[in-house]
């Protein structure tokens, strides 16, 4: 749909679950989770790579607009090029073009302070690192001046530091056809072309300025994170496209996927706990040869893998993940881009998804000042009935002892924990539950927050006894 807005919170009924904890286990989606995709862009174009601004009001994305021309059903790629426009975070007729050049310009990432984007541009006839401002009437800068091909920059959260990929080959930018403009730019094609260049890609780091250049090792795409002291990126350095972190620095890289299937473009959740990558579809390595992409999501440890969309047909890729203005608070969450409606007519669309994966929420006035504020009904406090709910703690888990540590913690907050002991049934689960009764589904979501590692909230669709609200310990203690 057009002018996307958003729903309550998605919780999953008990019965469902997209956690796989071995990756081909591919998953059908259900008609929730179908319904919980909602469609951004929908412009006879290519729209790719979006990025949401700092104060979650705009997207910017690339779009790739050909001339008005037709051959039979599919339209004419030899003119046209990228530029980078803003939309609303909810979707709309409101377009604003940033950049309005004859070369392609794509990528686009936002400065923090919200009044520049920078980008990569082939305007010298090779891609390089470009900034502007995010009305686009002025202050167009170039930033690298390597001479390599530079592309796919991020800005560090305080400003200071930009990295981004470069390679001494790239594959030519010209378009023949539908996939083999896909390829080229969207987010797959520079992968393949940089595992068969003369040299992989590598990853740097400059000053915001431009200057002060330093190599921080082979890889692509790289991200940096909330905190600003971790990079991630997606590498061929085990031979096949894997997602990875490193420090800042270059140093401690570790490798995160492992599948021989093609992970990539990674980004960071907004409070840095996870990462949500592009997924190709099994049994190929390399990424130009994949039937499908899906997006998933995995811990920074290197954990529980969740898969977010399931398709067999589309490829979903170009992740982004952060805070939206609701108007009253700001809530995460994923943007891609797919061709999953009608690509032969609109080419690729920005859609957006709820990750529900128990990211804190804020008030609007509060997150502008940098100051965090849970939402909803506080733990210390009497729940939405007026009586305090009753608690029961279940260990999925072998650690002995960890649901009655996590009961006294709960008790010394006055909660009123009835029962503690094992589940019966979820084994050894790689994160932690919730389950409540309606009444209690804010007071569940806090709960949730004061419980270390990811924990999911599900409405319970069964008979949980006396207890109004059962917390099912799982993961990592």
């Amino acid at each position: 749909m057009i002018a996307g807005t958003c729903g309550p919170p998605q919780y999953r009924d008990a019965s469902e679950t997209a956690v796989s904890s071995v990756s081909k286990d591919f998953q059908y989606p259900n008609a929730e989770e179908i319904a919980a995709l909602v469609k951004i862009t929908n412009r006879p174009s290519h729209d790719c790579n979006p990025d949401i601004s700092p104060d979650g009001k705009s997207l910017a994305f690339d779009s790739w607009e050909p001339y008005d021309e037709f051959r039979g059903s599919v339209r004419d790629l030899t003119g046209g090029a990228y530029n980078v426009w803003l939309v609303s975070t909810h979707g709309g007729t409101g377009y604003q073009r940033v950049t309005n050049s004859t070369a392609d310009d794509y990528y686009p990432a936002w400065y923090p302070d919200g009044e520049r984007i920078l980008f990569t541009s082939e305007r010298p006839g090779y891609p390089s690192i470009w900034a502007k401002s995010a009305t686009g009437l002025s202050g167009t800068q170039k930033l690298s001046w390597l001479g390599t091909y530079d592309f796919s920059g991020d800005v560090s959260p305080d400003g200071k530091f930009i990295v981004f990929s470069a390679a001494d080959d790239f594959a030519g930018s010209k378009r023949s056809s539908w996939y083999d403009a896909m390829p080229e730019h969207p987010g797959i094609g520079p992968y393949d072309d940089a595992r068969y260049s003369y040299s992989y890609s590598r990853i740097y780091r400059i000053d915001a300025d431009g200057a002060r250049l330093t190599e921080l090792g082979t890889g692509f795409d790289p991200q940096v994170s909330p905190d600003g002291k971790s990079i991630v990126y997606s590498s061929w350095e085990a031979g096949n496209w894997d997602i990875w972190v490193m420090d800042i620095n270059g140093s401690n890289k570790t490798q995160l996927t492992t599948e021989t299937t093609a992970d990539i473009d990674p980004c960071w959740s907004p409070d840095g706990r996870w990462i949500a990558f592009s997924k190709g579809s099994y049994g190929t390595a390399t990424a130009r040869d994949q039937d499908y992409w899906n997006i998933w999501v995995i811990s920074v440890d290197g954990g529980a893998k969740i898969q977010k969309t399931f398709s067999r047909s589309f490829s979903d890729l170009a992740p982004c993940w952060d805070y939206v203005d609701e108007g009253d608070r700001y809530r995460d969450y994923i943007f891609f881009h797919s061709d999953r409606d009608n690509f032969e007519y609109t080419g690729f669309d920005i859609y957006r998804l709820d990750p529900d994966m128990g990211i804190e929420e804020y008030d609007i006035p509060d997150k502008s000042k940098g100051v965090s504020v849970r939402k909803g009904v506080d733990i210390t406090s009497p729940g939405i009935t007026g009586e305090r709910p009753r608690i029961q703690v279940l260990n999925s888990t072998s650690r002995k002892g960890w649901a009655a540590q996590v009961a006294e913690e709960l008790r010394a907050n006055g909660l009123n924990v009835i029962f503690v002991g094992n589940t019966k049934h979820e084994k050894n689960l790689p994160h932690g539950k919730i389950y409540y009764r309606p009444e209690y589904n804010e007071f569940a979501y806090n709960l949730a927050l004061n419980i270390p590692g990811a924990q999911y909230i599900y409405l319970a669709r069964w008979d949980m006894g006396n207890a109004d609200i059962t917390i099912v310990l799982g993961g990592k203690k």
